[in-house]
């Protein structure tokens, strides 16, 4: 396994992360399908189990990231509309009942 390298580079007053952990490219829900696909075809019913529960924990995270997005893309560059976003994503989270 290759050690985890992150670069790190500000400009602009935005910062960028390039991870080298996973092959350019690929996003994290491809190496999980092809993972998963492996177990499969390895009939290795344990490894498949658990990876099905990460593929599904990833689409969880997958749907809440594309509703902040959406809600971002909606308050735009209005203050008050990004303040009211970031109050609802610091908020609690209640369970469900």
């Amino acid at each position: 396994m290759s050690a985890r390298r992150t670069q790190r580079s500000t400009g602009a007053g935005r910062a960028t992360v390039k991870s080298t952990d996973r092959p350019e490219g690929k996003t994290h829900t491809m190496i999980l399908n092809e993972l998963s696909d492996l177990a499969l075809a390895e009939n290795d019913h344990a490894t498949y189990n658990l990876l099905q529960w990460l593929v599904n924990e990833q689409v969880e995270e997958e749907a809440t990231l594309n509703g902040v997005i959406a809600k971002l893309r909606l308050v735009g560059d209005d203050g008050y509309g990004q303040l009211m976003v970031d109050n609802e994503l610091g908020a609690p989270v209640s369970a469900p009942a």
